[in-house]
């Protein structure tokens, strides 16, 4: 484990300690965890000691923690904890980020009036997420964030709006993967494969290129998905 890696795991766990985090645990495909696991992890969270500072090195305490909650949980609520890690916590530009390609790549397509299957698909798309995205705006107006919230919040040196806005992310980005999947994956490999094609024909002097041989085959992301 690197020490960028461990950050990340640091980050991670201040996150999930967070009422409002819990409160959004279906948004943020955390129920697959379990409300219980999130108690524990906010339980064994010591905002005067255990965040990060400045030349110190998570590491030891990171792998100790992680350890700890397999020791408490099992090998396969860790593998849970692991897969949204590795999957779904958004922590970075380097995060789910063929995911976030393709995103680029369904807005970016003229709406299809109903004349190309491909354009159809990306139309539902982006219908589907807009309506996503109001109403996490209308949720998040207000954001009720308990004492122990502001007081992560002062501790880290952080604000309200950055962790309302992380929260917000991760669910924008739950929300593409699952209208994806059901109106482009859905429709089978060869569906795929025409998307595919499409994206790699786009003109070199499109306002938006994509390179063919480093754009992600559509749809790749989900194998790690769970559905």
């Amino acid at each position: 484990m690197t020490i960028e890696k461990a950050l990340k795991w640091s980050r991670l766990w201040w996150l999930l300690s967070f009422d409002l985090t819990a409160h959004f645990q279906d948004e943020l495909w955390l129920n697959q965890i379990g409300h219980g696991l999130l108690d524990y992890i906010r339980s064994t969270l010591n905002l005067k000691v255990d965040l990060p500072t400045y030349g110190s090195d998570p590491r030891p305490k990171v792998y100790r923690r992680l350890e700890e909650f397999e020791e408490r949980f099992g090998r396969e609520a860790l593998d849970r904890l692991l897969w949204w890690e590795r999957c779904i916590f958004i922590h970075d530009g380097a995060d789910r980020a063929s995911e976030f390609l393709w995103r680029m790549v369904a807005y970016s397509q003229p709406s299809s009036n109903g004349t190309s299957p491909i354009g159809s698909a990306f139309e539902s798309v982006r219908h589907e997420c807009l309506i996503h995205d109001r109403r996490a705006e209308e949720e998040m107006r207000d954001p009720k964030f308990s004492a122990w919230d502001r007081a992560a919040i002062e501790a880290e040196g952080s604000s309200r709006v950055e962790v309302a806005d992380s929260i917000k992310t991760i669910a924008a980005g739950n929300a593409f993967a699952r209208s994806w999947h059901s109106n482009v994956t859905a429709k089978g490999t060869a569906f795929l494969d025409q998307v595919f094609s499409m994206v790699s024909n786009i003109p070199a002097s499109s306002e938006l290129r994509f390179d063919p041989e480093t754009i992600p085959f559509p749809s790749s992301w989900e194998f790690d998905l769970r559905f």
